[in-house]
């Protein structure tokens, strides 16, 4: 089965810290792997984060060996991808980060919407990307007194 979604090293997140937008993620991880992707970036950045992390090691393995069932093997970065980074980039009126273009780049290459929490992906625009915005984080209230 084809996936429908890439996930952004973001939404990976979300999902696993339970944070706003999980519920979509959940959703889009449903079917054991066949209906969400990942891209090699995120997947080398989302691993970084949980190695560096205050898990247990055998606990961050867990956690890394849950998503690697989910989303199957992350698609590469190839040169495809960077040509359509560079025109994804011209269609920004603000800067992107390299990284962020790459993982667009590779959701819009494989047919695939992108699912982030991301402010950078934000401005690439809708018609030129299949994308879904997770909710912001919860903000904490600042402490009185």
């Amino acid at each position: 089965m084809k996936p429908a979604h890439l996930l952004d090293t973001s939404a990976l997140l979300a999902h696993l810290l339970k944070e706003p937008g999980e519920d979509i993620v959940e959703h889009c991880l449903s079917a054991g792997g066949g209906r969400s992707a990942v891209s090699i970036v995120s997947w080398v950045e989302f691993q970084l984060i949980i190695s560096r992390s205050n898990y247990p090691k055998a606990d961050a393995q867990k956690i890394i060996g849950f998503y690697r069932d989910a989303v199957g093997v992350p698609l590469p970065i190839d040169a495809a991808v960077g040509n359509t980074a560079v025109t994804l980039r011209a269609l920004c009126p603000a800067r992107i980060h390299l990284t962020d273009l790459l993982v667009a780049a590779c959701a819009k290459n494989h047919g695939l919407k992108l699912v982030y929490r991301d402010k950078h992906i934000e401005g690439i625009p809708e018609k030129a990307l299949l994308q879904i915005k997770l909710p912001p984080k919860d903000r904490i209230a600042p402490r009185k007194g």
